[in-house]
């Protein structure tokens, strides 16, 4: 995750998909035709859906349904599903996602007996569904992704650990442990500083743009580079998995190097954990054939003993300044691990992801790459309304 103030996000918005904004807007004459998802991540029995429709047919609608700018369904395909069996009229709202859209039904009160139904419906509509794990499992969430929004896999969808043998220290064990821990990928020739950092070639290569690892893993568009400017969750899988990930990311034109975060307040062998993991997964994806930018990180000057070991001199490397500029104290540690670490590595070319930072860069040229994080993009939809 990078240095250590480092704030992340990870969603994408319709502006993302279309590169367009579209102002909001009514629309009472619909499209054509709606989609019900054709991945839905819940599965919809015939209870469930003649419980939809019967509230439908006896409540009027209720909740709204979400659609991608397609008309194919995000959230409610159950729902679309049964008002165009009835014939209900949709009538569309646009949106950037930007606002929270109230759905008022003018013709329900406090005391309104459908209340209580279209209330109870709702919630039994809900609970009589279940997530649909193939789909999630073919659209490719990790379990840790999937664990930070609540969600648990069922025993028979969870990474099964080999069975144990009884061969003592030195049998099937240690190589579980081994493989655990990547030890067969560590080259003791191929390492610098006291603790032994993995280390990389030199990497001149300049990305067009940047897209995120999670986004990368399902991407049919490979012409860019792929970043780990992300939560940290979000990429564990790689290290876990390492030449699963590697052979999708051979199609891109470059990779950044993981950045597993240095927080201010870990434990210095944990910082030297996480400098350690990024340059051996960087070292895996060089060995494969890609093109392989490394990701910096630093946090006190006492990470600076280490930080840097493993890197190569006259090549390319990738920082992120996301979070730095919410204080002068993050923007100090910043350009000072920034100084540190262009004297030792002597980088040709900084790549620079969040907000430029050029006084930072010294006499090393740069190319900044826009932070593309939901977050940010959020943020400054918010600011220009306000400032209209």
């Amino acid at each position: 995750m990078g240095n250590q103030m480092n704030m992340k996000n990870n969603h994408k918005t319709a502006r993302d998909i279309t590169g367009d904004h579209v102002p909001p807007q009514n629309r009472d004459t619909p499209r054509a035709q709606y989609r019900e998802d054709s991945r839905n991540y819940r599965k919809h029995s015939k209870k469930n859906l003649d419980l939809i429709g019967r509230s439908l047919a006896e409540n009027g609608a209720g909740r709204s349904i979400l659609l991608d700018n397609t008309g194919e369904s995000i959230a409610g395909s159950g729902t679309l599903n049964r008002a165009q069996k009835l014939g209900v009229p949709i009538r569309e709202i646009h949106t950037d996602g930007s606002e929270l859209i109230a759905v008022i039904r003018d013709d329900i009160g406090p005391d309104d007996p459908r209340r209580k139904r279209l209330a109870l419906a709702d919630n039994a509509c809900s609970d009589s569904s279940g997530w649909d794990f193939d789909a999630i499992e073919a659209d490719g969430w990790e379990p840790e992704e999937l664990a930070d929004w609540g969600i648990d896999l069922p025993a028979e969808k969870e990474p099964q650990e080999p069975p144990e043998e009884e061969d003592g220290y030195y049998g099937d064990r240690r190589e579980q442990t081994f493989n655990k821990y990547l030890l067969h990928e560590f080259d003791p020739f191929r390492c610098a500083g006291f603790y032994q950092m993995p280390m990389l070639e030199p990497e001149t290569c300049v990305p067009e743009r940047l897209i995120d690892f999670n986004a990368a893993k399902r991407s049919k568009e490979h012409h860019c580079g792929v970043h780990f400017f992300i939560d940290d969750y979000r990429f564990e899988c790689i290290w876990n998995r390492p030449h699963e990930y590697v052979d999708k990311l051979c199609f891109f034109d470059c990779a950044f190097t993981p950045d597993f975060s240095l927080y201010m307040d870990m434990p210095m062998a944990m910082k030297v954990w996480n400098v350690y993991r990024s340059r051996l997964i960087g070292q895996i994806m060089q060995d494969a054939g890609i093109r392989v930018i490394p990701t910096v990180s630093w946090a006190e000057q006492e990470t600076y003993a280490f930080c840097f070991d493993g890197l190569p001199e006259g090549g390319n490397v990738a920082v992120s300044t996301v979070g730095v500029m919410r204080d002068k104290e993050a923007q100090r540690i910043f350009k000072d691990g920034m100084a540190a670490m262009i004297e030792k590595v002597k980088p040709a070319l900084i790549l620079m992801y969040g907000k430029p930072m050029p006084e930072a860069c010294g006499d090393v040229p740069f190319r900044s790459y826009e932070n593309d994080t939901f977050g940010a993009q959020f943020a400054a939809r918010v600011k220009a309304r306000k400032e209209k």
